[in-house]
């Protein structure tokens, strides 16, 4: 009971001394999401990392799909030539999200900031919501999908479009895209 008389008083000294008093909260910081371990991804002029467990799917048009074994969270990595950078990224990804080319139902679009740095390139960016069908074909489920895209190198004759989708479902992607989905965009490189 004294030391808290004793702190009471101090308290009330400082607020005297001070004037008027006003506390300031301290922001207690919240811990740190755990990379996951990721293996490495060499495809057409470029490596990934992805987590463990994911598993890896060649396409016969060259596209990779990488996603959880469950299905619900997936990423897409296409290459495209793109001589001279003819197509723009920001046009890939207009085009793109205004034809929902990835078949959602419900689809709708959601603002998101226009470019993101992958890479160290300054990739153009899209994001939209809507049904994902699962991996059996026979259910879907509300997902969020981003879409961005970049030319690499800019304007050469060897130029290509680099385009990734990634996906997870609704209720799973914030915590899918802190966890695994920018991890892996921060271990993107060009090769």
């Amino acid at each position: 009971m004294l030391v808290l008389g004793i702190l009471i008083t101090l308290m009330l000294a400082a607020c005297e001394v001070g004037g008027d008093y006003t506390p300031v909260a301290t922001p207690v910081p919240s811990p740190p999401v755990p990379a996951p371990h990721l293996h490495t991804y060499r495809g057409q002029g470029y490596s990934i990392g992805y987590p463990q467990n994911w598993i890896v799917a060649l396409a016969s048009n060259g596209s990779v799909t990488i996603r959880d074994p469950q299905g619900l969270a997936f990423m897409v990595i296409e290459v495209l030539p793109n001589p001279e950078g003819a197509l723009t990224a920001h046009t890939e990804i207009e085009n793109t999200l205004q034809k929902n080319t990835f078949n959602l139902i419900a689809y709708k679009r959601i603002g998101i900031a226009p470019t993101v740095v992958v890479g160290g390139d300054t990739w153009s960016q899209g994001a939209a919501y809507g049904n994902i069908v699962i991996k059996d074909h026979s259910t879907s489920v509300a997902g969020e999908f981003v879409l961005i895209a970049d030319n690499h190198p800019a304007s050469s004759p060897t130029t290509n479009m680099f385009v990734i989708r990634y996906a997870a479902a609704q209720a799973v992607f914030d915590v899918a895209n802190v966890t695994y989905f920018l991890p892996m965009l921060k271990s993107f490189k060009f090769v």
